[in-house]
């Protein structure tokens, strides 16, 4: 959530002149760093704490698969985000063209070293959605499926960008991709995004899961791979990055008591750890480059732009190239 469109305190309470929000006259307005997609600002209003967001890269329409979503998680008893709405019904507004929604804050804090508690709680928010909208109607294309990836991948070699080693491991990575590791495992709707900075705990329970603009369509074990490659990952040391044993099971064995996983998802899982992995180092090296390029624009000028560094799961990759060890753990506990 970094800050590409600047907005002032005055000018959001113009903006948001129609919503139902208390002191609106006493706004304080403040830029949120984590992420790299929206623009996004908290807004204290009293004691009433919000979060605007002006969304970058999606239309109305896009908007409204998210928001839609949402309001059905919430009514299943997941504790996710919820547009406001003006005295219009209406959930959007715009800045500079660009659509925005304004949402009640949620309490609580994100977790920098998840524990053993952390991973079990969000292992079973992972089944609970996943088994929540099994059957939801609402489909949506996933751009980061096999053929996505190979096609991003490309993208991003033919611009010329790369360091030698990061360009040599990315195409051998793709020259051992395999093709079926999305087929014939089961399907749903998927967060596609669950990291760290996308949950909340208060009192070191879980009080919200964020950002659902990556959800889509898709295998629900693509889902479960990030949520371990990221609540699982051990501390950097010396540019190594491994999976902690203990939390890996804890996530998996929550995750399991509600959704245990078919015979297809455990032979595919090796596979996927990398392929998850290989996607958001992927997303990462695209979006340094296109920071890098546009940090002088003066369109840019005094704006808060924060990337995560792609070499964190590089090294991870590399780790799951070189080990089973997260097999094995699935396999005892899988069955």
């Amino acid at each position: 959530m970094s800050v590409y469109t600047s907005i002032s305190a005055t000018e959001a309470a113009r903006l948001l002149a129609d919503y139902p929000i208390p002191e609106s006259h006493r706004f304080q307005l403040s830029p949120i760093q984590n992420g790299i997609e929206n623009s996004n600002y908290l807004l204290q209003a009293g004691k009433d704490s919000y979060i605007l967001t002006i969304y970058e890269h999606f239309n109305s329409r896009d908007i409204d698969w998210y928001l839609r979503l949402l309001d059905f998680l919430r009514q299943n008893t997941l504790s996710v985000p919820q547009a406001l709405t003006d005295k219009n019904g209406q959930r959007l507004c715009y800045w500079q063209a660009k659509p925005a929604a304004l949402f009640k804050r949620l309490p609580g804090q994100h977790i920098e070293q998840p524990e053993l508690e952390h991973c079990r709680q969000i292992g079973e928010f992972l089944a609970r959605l996943h088994l929540y909208t099994r059957n939801y109607p609402r489909t949506r294309t996933n751009p980061w499926d096999t053929q996505g990836l190979l096609s991003t991948a490309r993208q991003l070699l033919a611009e010329n960008t790369l360091s030698t080693e990061d360009k040599r491991l990315l195409t051998k990575e793709l020259g051992e991709l395999q093709p079926d590791v999305n087929l014939n495992l089961p399907q749903g709707i998927i967060h596609a995004d669950l990291f760290r900075d996308n949950a909340l705990f208060l009192e070191n329970r879980l009080s919200g899961v964020l950002d659902f603009y990556s959800a889509c369509s898709g295998p629900l074990l693509f889902d479960l791979a990030t949520v371990v490659n990221d609540w699982c990952l051990e501390d950097c040391f010396e540019e190594k990055h491994t999976l902690n044993p203990d939390r890996v099971r804890a996530l998996l064995q929550a995750y399991q008591k509600l959704r245990p996983l078919t015979n297809e998802e455990h032979r595919q899982w090796p596979a996927m750890l990398r392929f998850a992995v290989l996607r958001f180092w992927i997303s990462r090296l695209l979006h340094q480059n296109r920071d890098e390029k546009n940090k002088n624009s003066p369109q840019n000028s005094g704006q808060l732009i924060q990337d995560k560094d792609p070499d964190v799961l590089k090294y991870l990759l590399l780790y799951h190239r070189d080990t089973q060890l997260m097999h094995q753990i699935l396999e005892y506990y899988a069955f």
